[in-house]
């Protein structure tokens, strides 16, 4: 059953949905309007009443009269979705949104329709156009829907995006044991909805997700013991020693971290992730010998690794191999190309190559780049472990060297 507090959307409205209907225009000039004013107040009454399926009916009859009747239709989607007839809530709402595409509460109410029927594709696809646009609503009603996309985030394999939307839940408040959950699963990348986490496992993941509570909240000194205490009990778990290995370097513990990396790639053999972070540490070593075969078994394991191009690329240049550096870095640019690092880099090996054209555009696209992750960073804060992931994971970064640039209403 939907949460209580997500019903009390369909009362209110975003002012520029009501623009577009009233309950007095639209329908054809040749059928009279009595028989729609009289099932609408007749809906209207019952919604008031609690009498949900005459209401439901009442919304049916009275939008064949007016079928661009917007409050109406918002009405019956969200009173077929406070009765779960959730299939009858979708049809509604995608009536709605061909005429309200900008809604995002709207798109937000369909997805968790769809994850009431298990269309987790769809369901995922819709959550993300409605962040995309706004969630509107009561906290309650906004962390609902914020928990259900990163549920989703999460299966899909997106882990860093996952906690990355719950970030405001552990900032604001301390998360609910369900919260702590996901963000357990996305600390340990086991891409599984929460009721499928096995009960073997479940203190794991509780604790996992409260070791992640602490780093975002920089809380290492709480956290690093309860890393040691997990990984006495679950030496084996993939991702664990790599999540360490990541809180490590967040405070530039190289050679410990190094060693959780080091056991992490044999634990989780097949993944580039703690090559990648070995190959990043040597290059912050100055250590680009040794980061060039670190980069070059993480691209093996994952060709379309945009961060493993882009460290094998560094390596190569600082190795003054600067054809091999611009064909990484260029692979590294079509895979990420929203990176400021990468550019930035790929323009110095241009410079080194003496190809200064292309070296002039590179520097251009890192200076417009740049300024927009700035200008994103002033906007949404540093979040500790939090930011550290979101760039680690989700794009190639710079390590050894610097740029130059300096870096809702109620539903």
């Amino acid at each position: 059953m939907p949460d209580d507090r997500i019903i009390q959307m369909y009362a209110l409205r975003r002012s520029a949905a009501r623009q577009k209907s009233t309950q007095t225009a639209g329908g054809p000039a040749s059928k009279s309007s009595e028989p729609f004013e009289q099932l609408a107040r007749d809906a209207a009454e019952a919604q008031r009443s609690g009498n949900a399926g005459f209401a439901i009916e009442n919304y049916k009859k009275a939008l064949q009269f007016r079928p661009d009747w917007d409050d109406g239709r918002w009405n019956l989607a969200m009173l077929c979705y406070s009765e779960a007839r959730y299939p009858e809530a979708i049809e509604e709402l995608k009536n709605f949104l061909a005429r309200n595409p900008n809604f995002g509460t709207a798109w937000a109410v369909m997805g968790l329709s769809e994850y009431d029927t298990q269309d987790y594709k769809n369901a995922l696809i819709h959550l993300e156009r409605g962040e995309e646009l706004g969630f509107g609503g009561a906290p309650e009603s906004i962390r609902t829907a914020r928990y259900h996309l990163a549920v989703l985030l999460n299966q899909d394999g997106q882990f860093e995006r996952a906690a990355q939307v719950l970030t405001p839940e552990t900032v604001s408040s301390t998360p609910t044991k369900e919260i702590q959950t996901v963000l357990g699963l996305a600390l340990l990348r086991m891409p599984v909805l929460p009721a499928q986490v096995e009960p073997a496992k479940s203190s794991l993941v509780q604790a996992a997700g409260g070791i992640f509570v602490l780093l975002q909240g920089s809380k290492y000194d709480l956290a690093f013991p309860k890393f040691e205490v997990l990984l006495k009990e679950f030496p084996v778990t993939p991702f664990l020693h790599y999540a360490y290995g990541t809180a490590l370097i967040a405070l530039s513990q190289y050679d410990e971290a190094e060693k959780q990396m080091r056991e992490e790639t044999k634990i989780s053999p097949n993944s580039e992730l703690p090559y990648i972070r070995l190959a990043s540490m040597a290059l912050k070593r100055h250590q680009p010998a040794e980061a060039l075969p670190l980069a070059q078994r993480a691209v093996q394991l994952a060709e379309s690794s945009a961060e493993g191009h882009y460290l094998l690329g560094r390596a190569s240049l600082e190795l003054g191999k600067e054809e091999d550096a611009i064909r990484q870095l260029e692979i590294a640019s079509r895979l990420e190309p929203g990176s400021p690092e990468v550019h930035f880099n790929l323009a110095k090996a241009y410079a080194r190559a003496k190809l200064m054209d292309k070296a002039e555009q590179e520097r251009a696209t890192f200076v417009r780049l740049n300024a927009l992750a700035e200008q994103r960073r002033s906007q949404s804060g540093n979040q500790a472990y939090g930011a550290h992931n979101a760039t680690d994971y989700s794009a190639p970064r710079q390590d050894s060297e610097k740029p130059a640039q300096p870096q809702r209403p109620e539903w």
